[in-house]
This record gives C-alpha cells, structure tokens and sequence, in this order.
C-alpha cells in the first residue's frame, strides 16, 4: 500500500493564518465591546436612579424647599416682622 502525504502548500498555510487573525482580531473586539456596553449600562443606571431620586425628594419635601426659598427671596420681610417682634418683647417687659 502506497502512502501519501500531503504537505501543505505556501498559500494554504497563508489562508490558514489569515483565518486565524481575523477570529483573534473579533475576540479583542467582543471585549472591547462588552467593557463599553457595561459603561454605558452603568452610566444609563446611575442617571435613571439619580434622576428617580431627584423627583421623589423634590416632590415630597417640596414645601421645605419653598420655605428655603422665600427666606431668601422675601428676605426684607422677614427681617422687619422680626425687628417687629423684638419691639413688642421689649415693650412688653
């Protein structure tokens, strides 16, 4: 029985490689991927949660925030109903 072997010629060996680089080249690109998909996914999550949060506390604690407010806009007023009160502790003792 004759055996044959077969040696691979120069543009066989050339295609095997380049079928090599291109699948290494694709698995470096999936992790590239993965790492900016999960950025993403957490900068969305962060946001959405920030976001969540700022309305709830504004919108259940809105009315200390209105005081806080008008302390500062109605700040004469306020300083002239307290001299106001002053006056009238002092008269009445």
């Amino acid at each position: 029985m004759i055996e044959y072997s077969h040696t691979p010629s120069i543009p066989e060996v050339a295609t095997k490689q380049t079928i090599k680089q291109p699948v290494q080249e694709t698995i470096a690109t999936k992790k590239s991927h993965s790492i900016l998909d999960s950025l993403v996914f957490l900068i969305k999550y962060l946001t959405t949660t920030a976001a969540i949060f700022a309305v709830l506390m504004l919108t259940t604690n809105y009315q200390a925030y209105y005081q806080i407010a008008k302390s500062y806009v109605y700040a004469d007023q306020i300083a002239a109903s307290e001299q106001g009160l002053i006056n009238s502790v002092q008269a009445a003792s």
